[in-house]
């Protein structure tokens, strides 16, 4: 079984505790990946630590095409992986120094994801931007 990278970023865990968001300061990397031996419509979500290249089992996520969006938190560098079925969210902060490619980042997700164009009620470039 192959793993085909679609796109990986530098990101750290976040999380949702009590209405407020806590990041964890380990360093990390996101990668979206397709197995060879998948289904077209199946995407991998991982975090794993910087130097690893093992995804832990709470640390992925099997998502569906267009059944999940990602979006910016806020003003903050915290971004949120929302299924949009059960309602759970997955919290990453931005670790790279320059944040302006954080928006483009967030645009490649939910195209990886394929969350679609028109679902949300804003368009998806706002969805990203701080």
């Amino acid at each position: 079984m192959g793993r085909e990278v679609r796109l990986e970023f530098k990101a750290g865990k976040s999380y949702l505790k009590d209405k407020k968001i806590t990041s964890d300061k380990e360093k990390g990397r996101v990668i979206l990946f397709k197995e060879s031996d998948d289904p077209e419509h199946l995407v991998h979500v991982g975090w794993t630590r910087r130097d690893s290249d093992t995804v832990a089992d709470e640390d992925h996520l099997y998502v569906f095409r267009g059944e999940c969006e990602f979006k910016l938190v806020g003003r903050s560098r915290v971004f949120m992986l929302k299924v949009k079925a059960t309602g759970e969210k997955t919290f990453y902060w931005m670790q790279d120094p320059d944040s302006s490619g954080d928006e483009q980042i967030c645009i490649l997700v939910n195209d990886i994801i394929g969350a679609p164009p028109n679902a949300p009620l804003v368009p998806a470039a706002a969805q990203c931007a701080p």
